[in-house]
């Protein structure tokens, strides 16, 4: 037997859970993600009628199941199961928790069942990101989803798996800036003086803005910059070179931050605006500063070891993500190879 047990939340909702029973034992205990609001107008009645009925649909397919295993039944699969409460359980890291994020921003409410997840919706969400994500970011969502898609398979709460049919998106191809460009922007006025230290600085430190943001002067001791990343949580040095030192010469050893930058969206405003200034109509965001960074360590002839431990990648596979080598030297490559006439 399958029941309904509704539990009040400190902030006036009502939760739904299924309580399922067995030959008298209580068996399992599921949470739905139905939640009932306080009745104050007609349409919060009407509302709440609606879940209401959505959470017997549910314990009319739990019981179902319940049937199915009892008799040795072939089960039914569920499909009126909430994805998102299932994605909680599943998510393993916090870009999965992000991608999560994202997808109840395009369905608009915080139930998906697991019926509705097909090629069409999966197609549709890319699209989504692609909105409001730059370069590999929505491929690399999207992959995290179709693993949390893929476990959900496994465990046979989706009926048919939309990922086998699903095809792959290419990520968009990133830019970077030349030495040329570097030494334009240098020249080039932008209206925020402090956006513009920062991220010449970072193109010569490959340290990320939201490390940007919180590293201080003193966090620089005898031209090397010690900090633990945010993102990673790994603690990094970083030998500076005299390009680098030049844009915080005034604030080293002094218990302030080397940089006063606002938000990212701020950031990233001054930012293009600066590009437009110096004539150069790539698309560059502040994390562009990093992949030129490595690029330009891989061109000088560093190891990808050496770079990877310097950007503080536990894996060299995602520094080699970040690395372009420029048009030049695979030219240079190419010809060195010995003549045969």
């Amino acid at each position: 037997m399958v029941k309904l047990r509704f539990r009040l939340l400190k902030n006036g909702e009502t939760n739904i859970l299924t309580d399922t029973h067995y030959k008298g034992k209580k068996r399992k205990t599921r949470a739905t993600g139905i939640r009932l609001i306080p009745e104050r107008t007609l349409a919060d009645k009407s509302y709440n009628k609606k879940q209401l009925a959505i959470a017997e649909l549910v314990r009319i397919k739990l019981t179902e199941e319940l049937i199915n295993s009892s008799f040795g039944f072939k089960p039914i699969i569920n499909g009126e199961t909430n994805f998102f409460l299932f994605a909680e359980q599943a998510i393993s890291n916090r870009g999965e928790t992000a991608v999560i994020k994202k997808l109840k921003a395009y369905v608009k409410q915080d139930i998906l069942f697991m019926s509705e997840i097909n090629e069409k919706l999966l197609s549709d969400f890319y699209c989504f990101l692609e909105k409001s994500l730059n370069y590999e970011t929505p491929s690399c969502y999207m992959r995290k989803l179709k693993r949390i898609i893929n476990e959900a398979y496994r465990q046979k709460l989706i009926a048919d798996n939309p990922v086998l049919k699903h095809r792959k998106f290419k990520a968009q191809p990133k830019e970077i800036l030349s030495v040329e460009e570097l030494k334009k922007l240098i020249r080039k006025h932008c209206s925020n003086l402090e956006v513009k230290r920062a991220f010449l600085f970072c193109c010569r430190s490959g340290i990320r803005f939201c490390d940007a943001k919180q590293i201080r002067g003193n966090n620089i001791i005898n031209n090397v910059l010690k900090f633990t990343q945010q993102k990673t949580g790994n603690e990094v040095q970083i030998i500076l070179n005299k390009d680098a030192l030049r844009f915080v010469a005034n604030r080293i050893n002094k218990d302030e931050l080397l940089f006063n930058l606002k938000s990212h969206a701020a950031t990233l405003k001054a930012l293009e605006k600066w590009m437009v200034n110096a004539g150069i109509l790539k698309k560059i965001g502040f994390h562009t500063s990093r992949r030129i960074w490595a690029s330009q360590l891989n061109d000088s002839g560093v190891s990808i070891l050496v770079t990877s431990q310097l950007m503080g990648h536990s894996n060299i596979r995602t520094t080699q993500r970040y690395i372009q080598p420029n048009n030049q030297l695979k030219e240079q490559a190419v010809n060195s190879l010995p003549l045969l006439f």
